[in-house]
């Protein structure tokens, strides 16, 4: 039986190869959200943002207005892979955090960070969650994967 992962918000997790990882992170920071693409990577983290013509097919999302703000292009944020190293020096443990911010502001209809009273129940932003939005960052991620090994 798969134990089940105790990362916060992880609704998906995998183990790669640490070079694979390290490589990930590299292409990642080539197709930057500010120079145009979806991913921001950073230390140990690639975070995914979509953008008004690649997002997620949940259809909250044709309801989010997806603006530039302080990018360089219109992005919103969908969430992140987390590596986390694991017991074997050559493997990370990849967690895959989906926080919809945007998304979950349309569906409740005010803006909000943390938590919020919601159809009478206190709702996190983890909980407005979709399978599609899921989809979405592992297809993007994906396409970072397959850059990765082709440029190896």
């Amino acid at each position: 039986m798969k134990k089940e992962c105790t990362y916060n918000g992880c609704v998906h997790e995998e183990v790669i190869n640490r070079n694979t990882w390290m490589r990930i992170l590299n292409v990642g920071h080539e197709r930057d959200v500010n120079k145009g693409g979806y991913a921001d990577s950073q230390s140990e983290c690639v975070k995914f943002w979509c953008g008004p013509d690649n997002k997620p097919k949940d259809p909250y999302w044709e309801r989010v207005d997806i603006r530039r703000c302080e990018l360089n292009y219109p992005r919103s944020y969908v969430g992140g892979v987390y590596g986390e190293w694991g017991e074997e020096s050559n493997e990370v443990i990849l967690h895959f955090v989906i926080m919809p911010y945007e998304k979950a502001e349309v569906i409740v209809g005010e803006g909000f960070f943390g938590s919020i009273f919601y159809e009478g129940l206190g709702k996190a932003v983890g909980d407005f969650v979709s399978d599609a939005d899921l989809k979405w960052m592992i297809s993007e991620f994906e396409k970072l994967r397959k850059e990765a090994k082709i440029g190896s």
